[in-house]
């Protein structure tokens, strides 16, 4: 979460919204929204999944990327939604159903979900892989201490 805590406050501020609209959104106190932003506690799962719903930002973005330094093109995404628009939409631990199908640009979507549905099938070609490492060392680890 390295850009996490910069990100939020960046996003916030940029969609006119005040710590205690947030707050409100995300159904937690004023306090732990500034807490967020200055770095001092990080959401958990679920009110991490709202954020990302709430801002329609993916996760790697959020988390990684220092959105405040980025070019006017690049986060032309982050200015799509007003404060109504993230007002008006309840804040929900998993809502990506609804944010798919209410989502402005659903080929970035579609893009990015066969992206990540290309990541899963790699990773579990990996683990299979790495399965099949682990047993033929274990037994090439039983055969050299039997000799």
């Amino acid at each position: 979460m390295i850009y996490f805590s910069n990100n939020l406050k960046f996003l916030r501020s940029t969609r006119g919204l005040k710590q205690s609209d947030l707050a409100r959104k995300l159904s937690v106190k004023t306090n732990t929204i500034s807490n967020y932003e200055n770095g001092v506690s990080e959401p958990d799962f679920k009110i991490l999944d709202s954020i990302i719903n709430m801002f329609d930002i993916n996760s790697f973005d959020l988390l990684f990327k220092d959105l405040s330094s980025q070019s006017a093109e690049s986060n032309a995404y982050i200015h799509k939604q007003t404060e109504s628009d993230i007002v008006s939409e309840p804040a929900s631990g998993n809502n990506n159903a609804k944010s798919l199908e209410n989502c402005r640009n659903c080929a970035d979507k579609e893009r990015i979900i066969r992206a990540q549905q290309i990541t899963i099938d790699e990773l579990r070609a990996d683990k299979a892989y790495l399965k099949e490492e682990i047993r033929e060392l274990k037994k090439r680890a039983g055969t050299t201490s039997k000799e």
